[in-house]
Order: C-alpha cells, then sequence, then structure tokens
C-alpha cells in the first residue's frame, strides 16, 4: 500500500513538474512573440527627412454676397477684402491679404518644421477683415479654424475631422469657405506619413504611392488611403458614388485638383461665352452671378447623400480650371433649342473627356433653355440669355440697372440648372406661363416657377414700383395651403440627373 501511495506521488509530481514546464516555457514564448511584435513596430515620426507640417490653402470664399447685391445702389461694387493668418505649432506667418469674394483655386502652402518625436501638432487659421470707419481701422477676427493633427496618422481633429458635415478638408464657416489639407513632409512625396506606411499600410516609404495601384482597381493607394479605402482590396470604384452626385469614385480621383471629394456633394459647370454685337459688350457669365449662384447651393443640404454634406459645392470654370472661357461669334436670332448652334459647341468645344463629369454653359444672345445636345440624350447642356435685348425683353422694355442683370442671371442660371438636376415634371407649378398659374401657383415661391422667376409676383416690390419675384432659389414646400399649392424642388434635387438620358425636353416659352 506504501509502495503504491508512493509511485502515485511521484507521478503526480513528474504529471505536475511537465504541465509547470511546458506552461512556464509557453508563456516566455508570448512574452517573447509579443516583445518581437513590439520591436517590429517603428515608432518614428520622419527618420528619411526632417519633419514638418505642409498646410496647403486650396481655395477660401467669403459668404454673404446675395444680402450685398439686394442692396440698391453702388456698394456691391466694392470688393470685399480679408487677410488671414496661419499658426503651426505656435509659429505664425504674416498676414496676407486678399481682395475678392473667392480667392478660387490657389495651393498656396506654408511649412513648419516639428520635433522629431512630435506626434500631435496644433494648427490655427484665422481670418480678420478690416472696417473703415472715418479716420479709425478696426481689424476683427471673422473666422477661426482650430486643428489638431497627427503626425503619425497623417489626419487631423477639431474643427474639421474625416467623415464630418461639411467634408473632410472642407470647413463651411458662418463667414467664410474654407478648403485646405494638411500634411506630413515625407521622403517620397505621396503624401502618407512614414509611420503611417511601415506600421498600417506596409508600404514602402521611400516609393511614391500616389502613382501605384496594388489592387488594381484603377485609384492609387494615396487616394484610397485619405478617404478611408483598402489600397490592397479591389473596390469598383467605376461604380461607387458615396455622395450621389453623378460623379463616381474614378471621377472623383480625376478631379482632385479640382477640390472634388467622394463625400462631397458637388456640381461642376464649364461655361462659354459669346460675343457681342459690334461696339457693344460680350455675353460673359458675370462673376457676382456665379458667386451668387455658389452661395445658395452651398447653403442647402443634398438629401440624396445620406450622412456626408450639410452644403452643395458648385465650380464654374470660365476659364480658371483650363476647359471653359472660350468666346465665339456673334448670332442675333433666338437660339432655339432645335437650331442645332448649341449642338456644335457642344460637340466641338467641350471635351469627351469632361461630359459625364461637367455640365456645360453657353452664355447667348437670346435663349433659356437645359436639353441634350447628343444622341446620348444626358441633360446636361445649357443656353442662357445673356444680352441686353434679352433683359429689356424679359422686363418689358426697362433697361435694368447692372446690380439687377447680375441677380438676374443668377437666377437664370439656377433654372437651368434645376432642370439638369431633376426639377421638370414633378410639379406642375414648374414653367407654367399661363395666366391662371400666377395665382395658384403663387406660393410655390421658387426660382423654376416663372411667375416668381422673373415675372409680376405678390406682395414683393423691389424695382421702379412693379412687383418682380427675382427668387434666387428652389422652393422647400412649406408654404402649401388648399387652393394655393407649394412644391419642395430641395427634397426632389438630384445632381446626378445630368448624367442621365433625358425622356422630357422643357418646352419653350414665347414672350
Amino acid at each position: 500500500m506504501i509502495v503504491v501511495m508512493t509511485v502515485l506521488i511521484v507521478v503526480i509530481l513528474i504529471t505536475l513538474g511537465i504541465y509547470l514546464y511546458f506552461e512556464y516555457f509557453t508563456e516566455e514564448e508570448k512574452i517573447k512573440e509579443e516583445n518581437e511584435i513590439i520591436k517590429e513596430i517603428d515608432d518614428r515620426i520622419s527618420p528619411l527627412t526632417p519633419p514638418a507640417v505642409n498646410f496647403e490653402i486650396q481655395r477660401i470664399r467669403k459668404h454673404g454676397i446675395e444680402e450685398v447685391m439686394r442692396k440698391k445702389g453702388t456698394s456691391w461694387r466694392k470688393q470685399p477684402s480679408f487677410s488671414y493668418n496661419l499658426t503651426i505649432d505656435g509659429k505664425g506667418s504674416e498676414k496676407l491679404s486678399f481682395t475678392g469674394w473667392d480667392t478660387w483655386y490657389r495651393g498656396w502652402e506654408q511649412f513648419a518644421p516639428i520635433d522629431d518625436d512630435q506626434e500631435y501638432v496644433d494648427i490655427q487659421f484665422t481670418i480678420f477683415e478690416t472696417e473703415q470707419r472715418l479716420l479709425q481701422k478696426t481689424v476683427n477676427e471673422v473666422e477661426k479654424i482650430v486643428l489638431e493633427f497627427n503626425s503619425k496618422e497623417g489626419r487631423w481633429t477639431g474643427d474639421d475631422y474625416f467623415e464630418d458635415k461639411d467634408g473632410y478638408g472642407h470647413f463651411n464657416g458662418e463667414n467664410y469657405e474654407v478648403w485646405f489639407d494638411v500634411r506630413l513632409k515625407d521622403y517620397d512625396g505621396d503624401g502618407i506619413p512614414y509611420w503611417t506606411e511601415v506600421n498600417k499600410l506596409n508600404t514602402n516609404p521611400m516609393i511614391d504611392d500616389s502613382n501605384l495601384d496594388p489592387d488594381m482597381d484603377g485609384i492609387p493607394t494615396t487616394w484610397e488611403w485619405k478617404w478611408g479605402y483598402l489600397h490592397n482590396l479591389s473596390d469598383n470604384h467605376s461604380f461607387l458614388d458615396p455622395d450621389f452626385d453623378g460623379l463616381d469614385n474614378i471621377e472623383e480621383y480625376k478631379m482632385e485638383k479640382w477640390l472634388a471629394s467622394p463625400f462631397q456633394p458637388e456640381i461642376y459647370i464649364e461655361a462659354d461665352f459669346m460675343k457681342g454685337k459690334t461696339f457693344g459688350p460680350d455675353y460673359v457669365f458675370w462673376e457676382e452671378s456665379q458667386q451668387l449662384l455658389i452661395e445658395k447651393f452651398s447653403q442647402r443640404q443634398y438629401p440624396r447623400a445620406r450622412n456626408t454634406s450639410n452644403s452643395i459645392t458648385v465650380h464654374i470654370d470660365d476659364g480658371r480650371m483650363g476647359g471653359g472661357g472660350e468666346y465665339f461669334d456673334h448670332y442675333g436670332e433666338y437660339m432655339e433649342q432645335a437650331s442645332g448652334i448649341l449642338s456644335e459647341y457642344y460637340k466641338y468645344h467641350f471635351d469627351d473627356d469632361r461630359k459625364g463629369i461637367f455640365r456645360y454653359l453657353v452664355m447667348m444672345y437670346d435663349a433659356g433653355w437645359a436639353h441634350p445636345q447628343d444622341n446620348k440624350g444626358w441633360y446636361d447642356a445649357m443656353g442662357i440669355g445673356a444680352s441686353p435685348y434679352f433683359l429689356l425683353k424679359l422686363f418689358r422694355g426697362f433697361n435694368i440697372e447692372p446690380r439687377m442683370r447680375r441677380i438676374v442671371q443668377s437666377i437664370q442660371v439656377m433654372h437651368e440648372t434645376g432642370h439638369t438636376c431633376n426639377l421638370i415634371d414633378y410639379c406642375q407649378g414648374i414653367d407654367n406661363a399661363s395666366k391662371e398659374a400666377i395665382d395658384y401657383w403663387k406660393n410655390y415661391e421658387s426660382c423654376m416657377n416663372y411667375h416668381w422667376m422673373y415675372r409680376p409676383a405678390p406682395n414683393l416690390r423691389i424695382l421702379w414700383g412693379k412687383d418682380y419675384g427675382l427668387m434666387l432659389d428652389y422652393s422647400d414646400g412649406s408654404r402649401d395651403e388648399p387652393g394655393h399649392p407649394d412644391c419642395d424642388d430641395w427634397s426632389q434635387l438630384d445632381i446626378s440627373y445630368f448624367q442621365k438620358s433625358a425622356h422630357l425636353i422643357e418646352g419653350i416659352e414665347t414672350m
């Protein structure tokens, strides 16, 4: 019995010893593996080049132009003026000044060195306006963007952040709208920080990934990383359109230089012009009219873009983006849709690689419609009357002042743009020129309603004692009542409609 107990105790001790031995060494192996993993993480910020943060100011646009343009007089001719100051990690620059409503596409850049191991960098971008009253000059801070940049991740948080409501790298403030980008200076110049390349993406920090497409889905690693896609997993970017603006991700990537974002709905318009009569003005798209149009869309949320932007960005190429700004010979007759004049311009002056991205706009002698111009049937071309004769005809012989001409022109373009955005047949108040429609549709306060666009409208006296609408807006349907319906244009808006084959032709009104 004693022998049996002894043997049993020995067996138990041997078994326990074996268990403890393997448990100890297994744990040791785990610790060793974890230590090896820790050793594999390269926590350096920028070992290949001295670390510096690059802040790029891509565009700045001032809000509030409609309020200025609605005031009678000549004060609208005075261009706004502002200055800005950029501070990176406490290192500031001198205030730089600009005059105008919009800087358009600038690409101003400022670099600031940071410490070798500095993970977080504070950035402040401030806009100032100067107010002159008699002999006293006051400088007021009117907009401020505060960010914290992560030099390892290459992303920022604060007043702007990834997947925020107004788009990454786009700040739509109370007084100004700003587009910008922040990057850590890196050896290969692809915009992806060293730490992210070696620890997260497993890419080579010495090779430019802005031109490499390892998953062969048509878009390089840098763009996919910036917008949250996996660079090593193929996506159907030619189909993906997360902001529902009609531009798929391939097209968004193509337009990156012009501030395109896959999560920020955009409308791109290329504008060409017709020459005026001898000694007369050319028929151009006035700067103030452009800004009025841009401003109106920037104030509205696009209902189809789920969980993305609170605004729609309009980009206008009248020569500044390398495609628009051409002048055509004068034609003195009304440009009927069926005349073929616009289709000629569309075919030979609107590049094929822009079709499906841009709408095409021609400022003409006497016109006013949107209509497809080739067998694709895309609703992507507009003709706008911009001559003094056209305006005289609209206002029954009154030669309206330059300020009002600019407002009217912006309304015209917004009206025709609405047709390219699905505002056609869903509401009978659209383009209804009948006398009966004046009273019946009086609550439909929209530029899609002729009687609010520029014709006599109730309770709005703003010009020579005459009642004119001059409504620069789409309706939101909030004024609907029995016998006087309203239509909700904004909820019907589909800015991708210009890529769809049209099934209707807008009727032409004879004035």
